[in-house]
């Protein structure tokens, strides 16, 4: 690779051309292999980089030796600039994610560049402070790169009908582009020479956020140059078939299984949208797939969920609990539809894992309401079946009747749209997330308030409600299922402005109360029940966590529900609840700037498909 290619880089753009000739003598060519490290963690910090082709990642440690994605750095972007500025170690371990190509410049000859061309050291300083502000907003943003390659899990999947599909969305599309053997043989006849091709890849993909490699089964050596230039795997298979990969497929998913740098995802094609997937465990029984998605390709919304996710904007809600009042989530999903704003992930703690399923289902909304008003009657029923308060004050046999009948003993994997829900194993005093297993089970442990409603055995471990550690489960959606991509959209509830003011002495006896009852007494005790008093103490032990995930969310619809009871399920209440939480919603849609630049987004999403 030419040095010379690097005047392009943004690093130079501000230069003048004596500067950057003066700077380019002083730098040398490296070159790193996918998964190969720049430089680790706490090792002294003797040069900088300039990445002229490719992707790196830069990580730190955290607890149990694992490490966290903290950034990326793409073409033409600096890397380890500030050790060499400060003289500190590396902050960070950056590792080539791609095949890479890049230009150093070692310490050494840094101090000669700047000894000599004292200028050029503010120039250097200024784009340092440039691109750390270029990416902190990147890091938020949708428009990060992306490099995807589709690949079939044998020769008879149906891939070119599918690609063609994805096709009408993306050909007038300029941020993507869609690249198969077919498409670049035309320019390049002999792909045998590995780095002409990258080179010529990257020259044309220069501009395009998103690039989706069409993988060859067989022809091993476009395959390997697709593996080394994408940072996510995605296999398109026959879900309604026992998986029957080609071995050439198996060696790639056992080999990204070794390492973290490139991500797998599964796509399963279905052929009738009536009923719910089946034995979806069969495919992720050997933990090859992070992620994976039921699609029906003659359905245009499973097109678009698709899409969405390939090219990094999928859009995802999280259902906070509380209690009965979640039942306002009901009329917001309502609002949702209206407005025609797709759910593409959604996941929630207690009651709203009930919230979770329901929008992840399929149904339309008077599904939806058909569902959840159902289940109700057994639910309520569950409230009055007391049991010895050995472990709770609540046995739970009919609301685990209800959600049994409720969720259609669905698993959670047979989804047509992505779910999760939170519980707690306080055996091992930890937060659980829910993505496979019976629906109902998981959503049970989700709901089992501590002293409320006996806890749900299940693995050998005790499992609780969610919302004692994570009430607003938005960072397990942010960082679990969509890995820092897309719109997270957090349904809270607004919490009073009022103080509450109790009225009693300070040890209040059964006599007390009943002579209050018979207005025997000159004052009124005001107290909550022993079920409130419960609930709103283990919603007050996560309650900080959720204020700052509240903050993670892109935007949170506020529910204005907090003057009802977390525990008041009569049908009065639940259609009070149905409408305020719909009224609230379709009110904030209008003026909310996150959920009208979703709408526009869709908007011209919609447009180029007509023009396609």
């Amino acid at each position: 690779m030419d040095k010379k290619q690097a005047l392009k880089c943004e690093f130079f753009k501000e230069m003048t051309v004596g500067e950057a000739a003066i700077i380019l003598e002083k730098l040398e060519l490296v070159s790193l292999h996918k998964g190969e490290s720049l430089f680790s963690q706490g090792e002294d910090g003797r040069s900088l980089f300039i990445l002229l082709s490719g992707k790196l990642s830069a990580y730190v440690a955290v607890e149990g030796n694992k490490q966290h994605l903290v950034g990326e750095i793409f073409s033409g972007e600096t890397v380890g600039e500030m050790s060499l500025l400060t003289n500190e170690t590396r902050s960070a371990t950056v590792k080539a994610i791609r095949r890479s190509n890049l230009l150093k410049l070692s310490l050494e000859q840094f101090n000669l560049l700047w000894k000599g061309n004292p200028h050029i050291l503010l120039t250097i300083a200024k784009r340092t402070a440039l691109r750390l502000g270029q990416t902190l907003a990147k890091m938020s943003s949708r428009d990060k790169k992306r490099r995807v390659l589709l690949v079939p899990e044998n020769e008879n999947i149906p891939i070119a009908a599918f690609i063609d599909k994805i096709n009408v969305k993306i050909r007038n599309n300029p941020k993507v582009n869609i690249v198969s053997l077919n498409s670049i043989q035309h320019t390049i006849k002999d792909i045998k020479g590995f780095d002409h091709v990258t080179r010529f890849l990257d020259d044309q993909d220069q501009n395009t956020n998103t690039v989706i490699y069409v993988g060859d089964i067989a022809n091993k050596e476009w395959m390997e140059i697709c593996l080394e230039l994408s940072d996510k795997v995605i296999i398109v298979a026959d879900g309604d078939k026992p998986p029957q990969y080609h071995p050439r497929i198996e060696e790639v998913l056992d080999e990204s299984s070794q390492h973290d740098l490139t991500q797998t995802e599964l796509i399963l094609l279905h052929k009738d949208p009536n009923k719910f997937p089946q034995k979806t465990e069969r495919w992720l029984n050997r933990q090859w797939y992070r992620n994976h998605f039921h699609i029906v390709m003659d359905k245009p919304q499973d097109l678009d969920r698709i899409y969405r996710f390939l090219v990094g904007t999928p859009i995802s809600f999280v259902f906070a609990g509380g209690g009965a009042r979640s039942f306002a989530q009901i009329g917001a999903l309502k609002a949702i539809a209206e407005a025609g704003i797709p759910i593409d992930a959604a996941g929630g703690t207690s009651q709203g894992s009930i919230s979770a399923w329901l929008a992840c289902s399929g149904k339309t909304h008077e599904g939806i309401y058909k569902t959840a008003i159902s289940a109700l009657s057994l639910m309520r029923k569950g409230l009055k079946q007391y049991t010895w308060p050995l472990f709770a004050l609540l046995s739970g046999k009919s609301i685990t009747d209800g959600l049994k009948q409720g969720t259609e003993e669905t698993k959670i994997e047979d989804l047509w749209k992505t779910m999760f829900c939170i519980s707690v194993d306080i055996e091992h005093k930890k937060e659980v997330i829910h993505r496979q297993g019976h629906a109902w089970r998981a959503i049970r442990a989700s709901i089992s308030l501590p002293a409320i409603l006996t806890p749900l055995i299940m693995d050998k471990s005790l499992y609780v409600d969610g919302g004692v550690m994570n009430n607003c489960p938005v960072d397990v959606m942010q960082e679990d299922v969509l890995h820092n991509e897309g719109y997270v959209i957090a349904f809270a509830f607004t919490e009073s402005t009022e103080e509450k003011l109790y009225a009693g002495s300070e040890d209040i006896s059964m006599l007390r109360y009943f002579l209050n009852k018979i207005n025997f007494v000159d004052y009124k005790l005001s107290l909550p029940s022993i079920g409130e008093i419960l609930t709103r103490s283990l919603m007050a032990s996560a309650h900080k966590k959720s204020i700052e995930n509240i903050k993670r969310a892109d935007t949170c619809i506020r529910l204005p529900i907090n003057e009802f009871s977390l525990l008041d399920y009569s049908d009065k209440t639940v259609n009070k609840l149905i409408k305020i939480g719909y009224d609230a919603t379709k009110k904030q849609i209008q003026t909310d700037p996150v959920l009208q630049n979703i709408i526009a987004e869709l908007s011209v999403d919609k447009n180029r498909d007509k023009a396609a």
